[in-house]
C-alpha cells in the first residue's frame, strides 16, 4: 500500500495597515485579497468563522468576503458539482453590559436572550452587531441566502449553512438545566483540508480595509501530496 506524505509550502505573512498603523504611504488589504482569492481557489469545502460582510455593489459594507463565498457557491451550482460551505458564528456576538460589567461567553444563554437582557441599554453594541450579521446572512436584499434562494431556492442548504455551538449541562447533581454559548472567535478559514488562514483579523470592514484596525495573519497553502512512502 502507497501513503502519502504531506508537503506544506512556506506560510505566507498577510495583513492589513496603513499609514497611521505602521507609516506606509499605502494603505494594504492583503487579508482581504487573500480571503476573496483562496474562496475562489477552493475545490470542495470551505469552514469559515463568518462576521459582517457584503456583497458586490453594497454601499455600506466594503470588504466582498461574502461576494466571493456568493460566486463560488453559483459556480458549483452551474457546474453541477458537490461543494459545501460551513459558516460558524456566535449565538450572540461580542459582549453585553449586565451590572457595568463585561460579559462575554461565559454568560447563560437563557438570560441573554430574555427582554430583560437583550433591550437593556448596555446591550446596544450587541444589537447593532445582530443587525448587521443577519443582514450579511439572511434579512433583506443584500443577504446572501436571499440571492442563493431567488437563484438556486431550497437546493441553498446543499451548498451552505450556519450555525452556533452551546454547552450544556446540569447545576449540581440534582440542579435545573443550563446552557452558556461557547463563543467561536479563533478567527479561522480551512478550504479543501489544503490552505488556511488564521491571524486577528475578523471578517469584517474594521479589519479588512488597512485604514482601519492594523491586523495580520499567516496563509499556509498548496499543502501538496507527494507520493514517496510506501510499506
Amino acid at each position: 500500500m502507497k501513503l502519502h506524505k504531506l508537503v506544506p509550502a512556506a506560510p505566507v505573512a498577510v495583513r492589513s495597515v496603513g499609514q497611521w498603523s505602521v507609516g506606509t504611504s499605502q494603505t494594504e488589504e492583503s487579508i482581504h485579497n487573500a480571503y476573496c482569492t483562496i474562496i475562489e481557489k477552493s475545490e470542495h469545502f470551505i469552514y469559515i468563522e463568518f462576521f459582517i460582510s457584503g456583497l458586490s455593489g453594497d454601499d455600506i459594507i466594503q470588504n466582498h468576503v461574502l461576494e466571493a463565498l456568493y460566486c463560488r457557491v453559483l459556480h458549483a451550482y452551474n457546474e453541477r458539482k458537490s461543494f459545501r460551505v460551513i459558516v460558524v458564528v456566535p449565538l450572540l456576538p461580542g459582549s453585553i453590559i449586565i451590572d457595568g460589567s463585561a460579559h462575554f461567553e461565559s454568560i447563560n444563554l437563557v438570560f441573554l436572550m430574555s427582554a430583560d437582557a437583550i433591550n437593556d441599554g448596555g446591550a446596544a453594541t450587541v444589537r447593532a452587531l445582530m443587525h448587521w450579521q443577519y443582514r450579511t446572512i439572511y434579512k433583506g436584499q443584500s443577504s446572501i441566502l436571499k440571492n442563493l434562494h431567488d437563484i438556486i431556492g431550497p437546493k441553498t442548504d446543499h451548498y451552505i449553512s450556519f450555525y452556533g455551538l452551546r454547552s450544556y449541562g446540569r447545576l449540581g447533581d440534582h440542579g435545573p438545566l443550563a446552557t452558556s454559548q461557547v463563543y467561536v472567535h479563533s478567527k479561522l478559514m480551512i478550504i479543501d483540508d489544503r490552505a488556511m488562514l488564521v491571524g486577528s483579523a475578523n471578517i469584517n470592514d474594521r479589519s479588512l480595509l488597512g485604514c482601519r484596525d492594523s491586523e495580520q495573519l499567516r496563509c499556509p497553502e498548496d499543502w501538496r501530496y507527494k507520493p514517496d512512502m510506501k510499506v
